[in-house]
């Protein structure tokens, strides 16, 4: 079997399983909010963190809240969704490109010997 075949089956095979798990994952229900006890961050918290840390310290704060949230809940169903095609699309793109590899190539010298 050709590498890119083999890249296609493997694009064909994320994308296969990535859809089907970001569809299970999506579907079920939603677990407990880990947040329920302690709650949002108040005005309050906020204007400590800066105190201690400055804009920075409250910056890295909410992307890292932000970032923890993607892995949880229905926003975990998505994050698979946008991964799967990201890699999928990525080994369609390495397949397309390894089955024809000096069509550029050839352009470009073409290009070169015109001008």
């Amino acid at each position: 079997m050709s590498t890119p075949t083999l890249f296609r089956w493997l694009a064909v095979l994320i994308l296969a399983a990535g859809l089907v798990s970001a569809l299970l994952v999506y579907r079920r229900p939603l677990p407990p909010d880990d947040q329920a006890i302690l709650g949002p961050m108040s005005k309050k918290d906020l204007d400590q963190m800066e105190r201690v840390g400055g804009k920075a310290n409250v910056f890295t704060s909410e992307m890292s809240d932000w970032v923890r949230s993607l892995w949880r809940g229905r926003r975990l169903g998505d994050t698979l969704l946008v991964l799967t095609v990201v890699l999928s699309g990525s080994c369609f793109y390495w397949a397309n490109f390894l089955a024809h590899p000096l069509a550029d190539e050839e352009r470009s010298s073409s290009d070169h010997k015109t001008g």
